[in-house]
């Protein structure tokens, strides 16, 4: 394997297997829905790992926008702290949803932390 295809995926390998307990953890009780502006396509995965509610959204529009999206989840209360995960920031939620930016071709980790 070339020199610079190992630089790229070595931080990609580190994250993979930093999040496969998330990954594949038990799909969450509640409804996980996630939704964008100017129908840009948005996705969402939602799992419990120890009491903890991950969120995985991701952008795959191909008319490459980035988009204010929104992450609805039921019995999320007002004011819980949203934390980005591997990006050392936070997300303030609303009753019952969060807003962040999608950027284009992009995944964004989220964590919800029992404790809120």
């Amino acid at each position: 394997m070339p020199a610079a295809n190992r630089e790229a995926l070595t931080p990609l390998n580190a994250q993979l297997t930093h999040l496969t307990p998330a990954i594949l953890g038990d799909k969450p009780d509640q409804t996980i829905c996630m939704r964008g502006e100017n129908a840009v396509k948005l996705d969402a995965l939602a799992r419990n790992l120890d009491g903890d509610l991950y969120v995985f959204a991701v952008n795959y529009d191909q008319a490459l926008r980035k988009t204010p999206a929104t992450v609805a989840a039921n019995g999320l209360p007002a004011g819980t702290k949203v934390i980005v995960v591997d990006d050392d920031g936070t997300v303030t939620s609303e009753k019952g949803f969060f807003v962040d930016v999608s950027e284009l071709l992009a995944v964004r980790m989220y964590r919800i932390t029992s404790a809120g």
